[in-house]
């Protein structure tokens, strides 16, 4: 299924890498890029596969220990909302 990104989503995924070359290194960035493709793989091949979340329509992929993915299923594609950082007080 096709894979849409919300500017939103474009925006976060960006603000992470940076932080983490920023932190760490430039190999360490590659390999959470790597991650987050690897399960938004999984999430256009298998939509239905990560749980529902307390917002309606919304589901929650686990990229690492500290970062998420959001994401809607529309009929003919999957909209990437943002990345969350699983440290922040708010559940979803």
């Amino acid at each position: 299924m096709e894979i849409r990104f919300s500017p939103e989503a474009e925006d976060t995924f960006l603000g992470i890498v940076l932080f983490i070359e920023t932190n760490w290194n430039e190999k360490v960035a590659d390999e959470f890029i790597d991650k987050a493709y690897k399960v938004i793989t999984s999430i256009s091949n298998n939509p239905y596969l990560y749980p529902k979340t307390n917002v309606p329509f919304v589901r929650k992929a686990f990229v690492t220990k500290q970062t998420s993915i959001l994401y809607q299923v529309n009929n003919n594609y999957i909209n990437i909302l943002l990345f969350w950082d699983n440290r922040q007080e708010q559940q979803l």
